[in-house]
């Protein structure tokens, strides 16, 4: 194999291993290859950061919805939450908790964006 190809491969096993070590609460991965190793391809041309990856199994591992709290009783699995307009949505928190305290959403203590000097409506 090339650099390029043994590097590509590289960065889908490293996927697998920080899904497999995120989101212990579904289905570890076993092999990537074939259909399911285009897929991370592909979604690491759109997202090169890792840390994306990191954020989107945060995000999958936080939320109920797709660990199968839903009226379905469906459950997201990788490859679903390899699509491309699933991993947009999870990324975007369409399916954060609501008010929970993993979601994803609060700021970072400290952040700049942290609101300070409202009080609650009565």
């Amino acid at each position: 194999r090339d650099d390029v190809e043994s590097r590509g491969l590289g960065d889908v096993y490293k996927r697998q291993q920080l899904y497999n070590e995120i989101c212990v609460s579904f289905s570890k991965i076993q092999k990537i290859d074939g259909a399911r190793r285009k897929a991370v391809a592909a979604r690491f041309k759109t997202y090169p950061n890792i840390e994306t990856f990191e954020t989107l199994f945060r995000k999958t591992e936080a939320s109920s919805f797709m660990k199968g709290e839903n009226d379905r009783n469906w459950r997201a699995d990788f490859d679903w939450i390899m699509k491309p307009t699933n991993m947009c949505k999870v990324l975007e928190g369409k399916y954060d908790d609501k008010g929970g305290p993993d979601n994803g959403n609060e700021p970072p203590s400290g952040s700049r964006y942290k609101l300070t000097g409202f009080t609650a409506a009565e």
